[in-house]
């Protein structure tokens, strides 16, 4: 084979590789009403609203602990875009294997649903839904390593570690196989809607159909003790406490309520 053809080759395989790490958004279904009486009407986010929902998440989470130790390195605003970075691939992979996990509160007000601003956001997914080497790849650690470095690639592979272990003990605690556990992940109110029970309601309404209808348990893993007090308002409680990764951590499980 001549010269050009091996050049060519390599390049075709590179591009491959480099698609291959892209996927494409999701073509699963438009957002759908969950429920619209309440606080707010909440939706099951589809592929038209979740560039929304990404920038939503990754301005609430730029200054969490989790990805301060990730990406402490990085000045806020490219902190924030490699988060919109990760979440956006994250989020693609949920919605194409699990389309009915992500979750959202459109804000009440004039006009039509689709233009009114999302006010919450959260993903509650089965735990059966685990992010193995080849996702991380496709969830953006390749690029990461482009991007950020090493060392923040690393770092990103501890904390998925940590997670995963944090996500155990829910299971431990609960006696449950990790098909018949819920996960709660991104749980985010717009700073301007905060204080006025939006969260509380939304996640409340969805862990009463998929949790104490199904009689599934919910895990969760936060780093933020006001979160803790949050959730444990809404009958989730702490069964592991503990420093790791230079951040004190919580464990908690919510048991389905008869």
């Amino acid at each position: 084979m001549p010269p050009w053809a091996w050049a060519a080759a390599a390049a075709g395989a590179a591009a491959a590789a480099i698609a291959w790490t892209l996927p494409q958004q999701p073509r699963g279904p438009d957002t759908q009403i969950f429920r619209d009486e309440g606080k707010g009407t909440l939706v099951r986010v589809g592929g038209d609203r979740l560039p929304e929902a990404v920038a939503l998440a990754a301005a609430a989470f730029a200054k969490s602990p989790v990805y301060l130790f990730i990406f402490g390195h990085l000045e806020a605003a490219a902190r924030e875009e490699a988060l919109r970075f990760m979440f956006e691939r994250g989020m693609w992979i949920i919605a194409r294997d699990h389309p009915g996990a992500l979750f959202g509160v459109v804000q009440d007000g004039e006009g039509p649903l689709a233009a009114r601003p999302l006010a919450a956001f959260f993903v509650l997914k089965p735990s059966s839904h685990q992010v193995g080497i080849l996702d991380m790849a496709r969830f953006g650690l390749l690029w990461l390593l482009a991007r950020h470095g090493l060392e923040a690639a690393q770092k990103m592979v501890k904390a998925v570690k940590f997670g995963d272990e944090q996500m155990a003990v829910g299971r431990r605690a609960v006696d449950s196989e990790p098909k018949d556990v819920l996960v709660l992940e991104r749980m985010v109110v717009r700073p301007d809607c905060q204080g006025h029970g939006i969260g509380s309601w939304a996640l409340g309404t969805a862990l009463g159909k998929l949790s104490d209808d199904t009689g599934a348990p919910c895990v969760l893993s936060t780093q933020e003790a006001r979160n803790a007090t949050f959730y444990s308002h809404l009958g989730f409680e702490t069964v592991q406490e503990q420093d790791t990764l230079g951040m004190h951590s919580w464990a908690m499980v919510r048991r389905p309520r008869a």
